[in-house]
């Protein structure tokens, strides 16, 4: 199967262990689909699992020159209620990024999943973190699996027991 672009999705809210082990799988899982042809990634901006997929493909790339990331965010004034610490990686992210879009201006109650199937739309593979199965994550992941999309959820046991472990 070959990937040409890829998305994230995942929880918000990451513990201090979930965020040790997700560095690395997630480092794995960006390593999969670029054997599998893939050198566009897409992330939606949001805290927790969205930021650490941006971070990692930009740690890739430093070995990987060939590999893109995009931003997809939701509204201009996603961070309006971030941390100072949080809007700082945000604004590193956006600069690190090779370009970004905004679905709207402002917040409404449909930003959300609007972002979420403008990244299905420009995709055919998913990485997610995916626990809970309401959720937004859990709604994007549906989106990617209803358009034929390979999703590899690091949440998944069966994933995890497959996942390198230097």
């Amino acid at each position: 199967m070959k990937i040409n672009a890829c998305c994230f999705t995942g929880h918000r809210q990451l513990s201090p262990a979930e965020l040790s082990l997700l560095t690395r799988e997630t480092d794995a899982a960006i390593a999969t689909v670029y054997g599998m042809g893939c050198r566009v990634f897409y992330a939606g901006g949001a805290l927790g699992f969205d930021t650490l997929a941006a971070l990692r493909v930009i740690a890739f790339r430093e070995r990987h020159p060939d590999v893109r990331l995009y931003l997809i965010l939701p509204c201009r004034d996603q961070c309006r209620a971030w941390s100072e610490e949080e809007v700082r990686v945000y604004r590193e992210i956006q600069t690190a990024s090779d370009g970004y879009r905004y679905i709207r201006d402002a917040y409404d109650g449909h930003v959300m999943r609007d972002r979420n199937a403008a990244l299905v739309a420009e995709t055919d593979a998913c990485i997610a973190y995916l626990l809970r199965p309401i959720s937004g994550a859990a709604q994007t992941v549906r989106m990617a699996q209803r358009a034929g999309h390979l999703v590899i959820n690091l949440a998944d046991e069966k994933y995890r027991r497959c996942m390198p472990t230097e």
